[in-house]
């Protein structure tokens, strides 16, 4: 049995139609992308878009909040004014995305990042601030090369966690 799978506007209008045996909406939109159709204003949120291939969409002023993109592919996409918020972002390759700096993007990096008591823990690593400022401060290197965006998140993701618990200890 064939399932029809519309991707609509945040307005309502029908943007791409898909048609296929069990099909999903990743199946629809990695569709829409390859046929480059433009996603613009396409209301996304909630969708399961986990390890698809978005390269090159269109997804000017989107709705993707609380998507999951884990492990999705960005590169090259047009994310100008797209609404990220709240969305899985873990392992999703937003490094060449276009207009990144005019979306909504929740704060993320390679790995996941918590904090514990006192200590924060990002991947399997956990380690107190001391811990980690001497790790930043050093050239010492796990499995994300320094001088990348990748790490740049990382770090910043620390700084950010770093930043709380100093705060919440005042």
């Amino acid at each position: 049995m064939k399932t029809k799978i519309e991707i609509k506007s945040i307005f309502g209008k029908v943007l791409f139609t898909y048609e296929n045996e069990n099909a999903t909406i990743k199946d629809a939109v990695e569709k829409a992308v390859k046929e480059k159709v433009s996603l613009a204003f396409a209301d996304l949120s909630s969708a399961d878009l986990s390890s698809a291939n978005l390269r090159s969409a269109n997804l000017y002023s989107a709705n993707l909040s609380s998507a999951d993109l884990y492990s999705a592919d960005l590169s090259s996409a047009n994310l100008s004014s797209a609404n990220l918020r709240s969305a899985n972002l873990y392992s999703a390759n937003l490094s060449s995305a276009n207009n990144k700096e005019t979306a909504y993007i929740p704060m993320h990096c390679k790995w996941d990042f918590t904090i514990i008591g006192n200590k924060i823990q990002i991947g399997c690593k956990e380690k107190t601030i001391e811990e980690w400022d001497l790790f930043f401060n050093s050239e010492e290197e796990y499995s994300t090369k320094r001088n990348t965006e990748e790490f740049k998140q990382i770090q910043a993701c620390y700084e950010a966690c770093k930043a709380y618990l100093t705060f919440l200890s005042k």
